[in-house]
Formats: C-alpha cells, sequence, structure tokens
C-alpha cells in the first residue's frame, strides 16, 4: 500500500462472527448484475446493530429454509429514482421467487427473453439454500437492463456457487477434526 494513500476503514465490530473466513474469496458473483453474499446470521453478537433485523424475526421461524433475502438497492448503485429502485427489487424478488420454488432457468428461445420452469421435478428450497443463512444481495442498474431470463440464470449460478463452496468448507471442518490415533498410523505404513 502506498503511503500517499488513505488506509481503509477497520472492519465494524462484530463481523468477524457474521462472515465465514472465506466469505470474500469467490462466495458470491461479481458485479455488474450483483453481489449474492451468504451469512450465518445466528452468529451475529446481539449488540451489533443488525441483530434486530436479522437474527431477532428468525427466533419464531420453524423452517431453517425459509429464504430471508436482504436486497439493498441504493441511489448510488442503482438509480437515483425509487421508482427504478423499487423495479429492480421487485425484478430480483420474482426471479429468486422463480429459481427458489420453481428451479426456473433461462431458456434458448431468440434473445433469451424465454423462462422455462420445471414443473415435474421441482425439489424446492433445500436445494437452493443453506439452513440458518441470511443472503444479502447489492443490486445495480443492471438488474434493471437485464432480460429476466438472464438474471434467473445468474441467480441459479450464484446460488449454487455459494451452497458448493459452503459444502466443501463443511466438509473439509469434518474431516479435520477427524482425529486418527497414532497406533493405527504407525501399523498402516508398515
Amino acid at each position: 500500500m502506498r503511503p500517499d494513500k488513505p488506509t481503509p476503514h477497520p472492519p465494524a465490530p462484530g463481523l468477524s462472527a457474521v462472515f465465514p473466513p472465506n466469505h470474500g474469496k469467490a462466495t458470491h458473483l461479481s458485479p455488474p448484475l450483483l453481489h449474492l453474499l451468504p451469512s450465518l446470521s445466528s452468529k451475529l453478537p446481539k449488540d451489533h446493530p443488525l441483530y434486530h433485523h436479522l437474527v431477532a424475526p428468525r427466533k419464531n421461524r420453524l423452517d431453517p429454509y425459509e429464504l430471508q433475502l436482504t436486497i439493498m438497492a441504493s441511489k448510488k448503485g442503482v438509480h437515483n429514482s425509487a421508482v427504478v429502485r423499487n423495479r429492480c427489487r421487485r425484478r430480483f424478488k420474482e426471479a429468486v421467487r422463480l429459481v427458489v420454488t420453481r428451479e426456473a432457468q433461462g431458456g434458448k428461445g431468440g434473445e433469451g427473453q424465454v423462462v422455462e420452469v420445471d414443473e415435474g421435478g421441482v425439489k424446492g428450497p433445500r436445494r437452493w439454500l443453506i439452513p440458518g443463512y441470511t443472503y444479502i444481495v447489492n443490486l445495480t442498474l443492471e438488474v434493471y437492463k437485464q432480460p429476466l431470463s438472464t438474471m434467473v440464470n445468474e441467480i441459479r449460478q450464484g446460488f449454487l456457487q455459494v451452497k458448493s463452496k459452503t459444502n466443501e468448507t463443511a466438509y473439509r471442518n469434518l474431516i479435520d477434526s477427524i482425529e486418527v490415533p497414532e497406533e493405527e498410523e504407525a501399523a498402516d505404513s508398515q
């Protein structure tokens, strides 16, 4: 880092307990369309400013696979007009609903304007969601411009990428926690 540049802001208090150690590393889609970040909301400390928004409403829910989605659409990131920002939110919510509940995918018809829905083999939210996690999405203006089929494909890719990375980390931690007795290691090497 060059000395003439200001140092970056320190992380907000309590964020290390919210985000996994590999949080920013290939666990989300890159712009221009959207950022999709999962965070384990149950590990948020009670004194954190977002605790009552993210954790407290979940306590009464029985279904861990119910999607909790926080959508951020700022004036700077999307558009100055509230109408455009709200349309982006609505379009994104609908695309997520199509993916999670009906397993939609972008079709191959013409200009890519077709969304195909698989009515027969719907597996539901267990295929797409990680139980107990809150999904935080930071939208850009590209959500307003993109066809719905493109958004659906991007969201499918993002959910699958996030879930595979989370499962991979969980399996790695599980394997690392297994202790092999030293006697068996010596017997195996002979």
